[in-house]
């Protein structure tokens, strides 16, 4: 024990540390998936997040943590050197195996939880949200373990709480106290059970040592900040093959929402930062196979939000099918799609042939890029810009669009083919209107029939 401000991180197989938490209304992304050998810094709570295709089955072989409790304040200035020459004085460790999730009784459920809030910064009235870290747990409470340790610190006994009760994916730690009732009105508590025990958090993070000021010197230290976690040694086990299922191992965050659910997130305010969705305006829509519901990922930390993201690294969609007639002295051809600008093809190249159009999204990097084969070749491969990241505010803001003028349009795949007027060419269009034409004559209508029985070339 040579660092009491880093948590020794032993084992972490198949799995990371979430320690993302919440600081005047933003949102602090911490995950730990390679441990530092000199120790890392870990806070309450942390949640333990299984990789894909792994599950935590909390047996002898998960693991266990090992965390620290203050018993005895002592000054800010107290010296590292001293805290760990009279360690047990102050301080007792616990270990919690996560094998005890496994065999934990429900018998006592949790009926209400209140998450700790903040109030956002510069008001004084406002709403308050709840912290960042916290934010998921209330609408799955019934779920909540909690864990007595029999250890009592001034006389307020000391409980391991476990958000997600034994959720094989994802595992939240926190430390809580009992609350006693208050005679003299309602006791502040985050957590009550069926029974009625009410439970706090118990006060571990931001307690400091070497800091404060110094009287002799005339200078103030920030000091450093006690770790809660003396150590954590975690493993997760292959279940299934949900990887082969899924090849972006869910490590792109792009999403399908539409502006409704973008709405719902800002009216509710529950992210408050700014992050980067992706949507979609195609006049296509993507294959649901390749599609996956999820929550939305804020860093490698899941919101309760919904939506749609990909399945594998490069979905492709097939935007059009053209069967290209034989003509004379073709002039021009030209490809309209629905982006800023038309695609000039070699007509020598499409004569007599079906094309084939499609769009093929890269979900590492957002880019699209466009392929046209004509059943032997693939001709053509081109990005296109269609401009799809929205930056998304709280506020319900969309703002920033870098180039909307190459957003998508609605313009119908049409491939336009212009010939030499002079030349008569082979039938282009054959065919028989055979629906009523307010305004024409019976003979003018036969006689527009039976030229395009013969077959006609439309041109400009």
């Amino acid at each position: 024990m040579t660092n009491l401000s880093k948590t020794i991180v032993d084992k972490l197989e198949n799995v990371y540390i979430d320690c993302s938490y919440s600081n005047k209304g933003s949102t602090v992304v911490v995950n730990i998936e390679i441990p530092d050998k000199e120790g890392n810094e870990v806070r309450l709570p942390f949640t333990i997040r299984a990789k894909d295709g792994y599950a935590l089955k909390y047996d002898d072989k998960t693991g266990s943590i090992i965390f620290r409790f203050t018993k005895q304040t002592f000054k800010e200035d107290k010296t590292e050197e001293e805290l760990i020459k009279n360690y047990s004085n102050y301080f007792t460790d616990y270990t919690f195996n996560l094998s005890n999730i496994a065999n934990y009784k429900n018998d006592d459920q949790v009926v209400e939880y209140n998450p700790p809030t903040y109030l956002l910064e510069g008001e004084v009235r406002g709403k308050r949200l709840p912290l960042f870290e916290y934010s998921d747990i209330e609408p799955q409470k019934e779920n909540i373990f909690i864990f007595e340790t029999g250890i009592t610190i001034k006389g307020k006994a000391i409980y391991i709480v476990s958000y997600y009760g034994n959720d094989p994916k994802r595992c939240k730690l926190d430390v809580v106290t009992e609350v006693s009732k208050n005679l003299y009105g309602s006791p502040v508590f985050e957590i009550k059970t069926k029974s009625g025990k009410m439970f706090t958090k118990y006060p571990l993070n931001g307690l400091k040592y070497e800091g404060g000021y110094n009287p002799y010197t005339g200078i103030s230290r920030p000091g450093k900040k006690l770790s809660p976690v003396v150590s954590i040694s975690v493993l997760a086990e292959k279940v299934g093959e949900t990887v082969k299922e899924d090849a972006t191992r869910g490590l792109f965050t792009t999403y399908i929402l539409s502006k409704g659910d973008l709405k719902l997130i800002a009216d509710e305010s529950k992210i408050s930062t700014e992050i980067i969705i992706n949507t979609y305006s195609y006049p296509i829509k993507f294959d649901e196979t390749n599609l996956l519901e999820t929550n939305i990922v804020l860093g490698n930390t899941p919101t309760k939000y919904k939506a749609k993201r990909f399945k594998i690294a490069e979905p492709r969609v097939k935007l059009f099918s053209f069967n290209v007639p034989f003509l004379k002295d073709v002039e021009s051809c030209k490809l309209l799609l629905p982006f800023s600008s038309a695609i000039t093809l070699d007509y020598d190249i499409i004569r007599g042939n079906v094309i084939n159009g499609y769009i093929q999204y890269e979900v590492s990097t957002n880019s699209s890029t466009l392929y046209i084969d004509n059943g032997n070749v693939e001709f053509y491969k081109d990005t296109i810009n269609i401009e799809t990241s929205v930056p998304f505010k709280p506020t319900g803001e969309y703002s920033d669009f870098r180039e909307p003028q190459k957003r998508l349009g609605k313009q119908t795949p049409t491939l336009l083919i212009k010939c030499l007027q002079e030349e008569k060419q082979h039938h282009f269009i054959q065919g028989k209107i055979e629906y009523p034409i307010n305004g024409i004559l019976k003979d003018e209508l036969d006689l527009l029939n039976q030229e395009l029985g013969k077959g006609v070339i439309i041109n400009e």
